[in-house]
């Protein structure tokens, strides 16, 4: 198993690298994005490729939990350059879809709000 690979699919998933996940922060990382890549749903011409991609990077993690776990606390990893790279991106941007459902949420009760008071 590499790392980069490891690194790829976690990304893939949206899995911050400075957190301990667990599997149901991978399946619920998947379920969140497989709304967005699935064909039925997303009409981009690579939603498709994307989402065969989700589900590879998904079977793989869980596939492989144990041994991914081991490999990410592992101090040749902290080492290497992609891992810090795509760390530091985690501290500094976060998680994407956690952003954008606190934006999207307190958009709604601002609306709500909105509504019923005004």
């Amino acid at each position: 198993m590499d790392i980069n690979q490891v690194i790829r699919y976690l990304s893939i998933l949206a899995i911050p690298l400075d957190i301990d996940f667990t599997k149901n922060d991978i399946i619920s990382s998947y379920k969140t994005r497989s709304k967005l890549f699935h064909p039925d749903l997303n009409k981009s011409n690579n939603s498709n490729s994307k989402f065969i991609e989700l589900n590879d990077a998904y079977n793989f993690i869980l596939d492989n939990f144990d041994a991914v776990k081991k490999i990410l606390k592992s101090d040749e990893t902290k080492k290497h350059s992609i891992y810090n790279d795509k760390h530091k991106e985690n501290n500094n941007d976060g998680f994407f879809l956690e952003k954008f459902s606190q934006i999207f949420s307190n958009l709604i009760i601002l609306v709500y709000i909105r509504l019923c008071y005004f």
